[in-house]
């Protein structure tokens, strides 16, 4: 957590030691409020990288649970496992995953993308992702998933905000104290930045 950060720079600090310089947060289209809330202060001071594991949270934005994780799978092996996916496949929220799903595919289909190579560059568009962590089991998903870096050199305001209201889940803004407005989001600013 970002207390247990600053507690351990505290620490640092105190003895003499180096802090941490990284962490590695799940961070993806599904769960975002971490990464961009909790952790940006530490982004906007310098003080941290990023290594994001699960960037298409665990082979969920690829749509192939679409119908639901088939009997024979590996996810229901495991209670852990299961309640990893529970949150996007349960009965509770299967819908809304599909339909986050469906919108993301329309906008890779005008990109000429498929939904994997859009989230993952929606990922590492982020400038407070200093690397994200792929897993593949088959040389064919490597071989697609680099393509995010190609739609990283056309990345547009437009792209993200079709995205952002496909996703519907930004975290609430943080208010400035100086003038109480809303702070943009750290996306927000690299995005604006990066098409200046």
């Amino acid at each position: 957590t970002a207390d247990q950060i600053r507690e351990a720079h505290a620490i640092c600090e105190r003895l003499n030691l180096i802090p941490p310089v990284v962490e590695q947060p799940q961070y993806n289209a599904f769960v975002r409020e971490n990464v961009e809330k909790n952790l940006a202060g530490f982004f906007s001071e310098g003080k941290l990288g990023t290594t994001v594991w699960s960037p298409l949270a665990g082979g969920v934005i690829t749509g192939k649970y679409r119908n639901g994780v088939p009997e024979q799978s590996r996810i229901g092996a495991d209670p852990e496992t299961k309640r990893f996916y529970e949150r996007f496949l349960g009965e509770a929220n299967l819908a809304k995953t599909n339909k986050v799903l469906d919108g993301l595919d329309a906008i890779a289909k005008e990109l000429n993308v498929s939904i994997p190579v859009l989230a993952l560059a929606w990922v590492i568009v982020n400038r407070d992702v200093s690397t994200a962590i792929l897993g593949a089991s088959r040389p064919q998903q490597i071989e697609e998933n680099v393509k995010a870096l190609e739609l990283l050199k056309n990345w547009t305001p437009e792209i993200e905000k079709k995205i952002e209201e496909v996703l519907g889940n930004a975290p609430p803004s943080v208010l400035d104290p100086k003038n109480w407005q809303p702070k943009p989001s750290r996306r927000e600013i690299h995005t604006r930045a990066q098409n200046k």
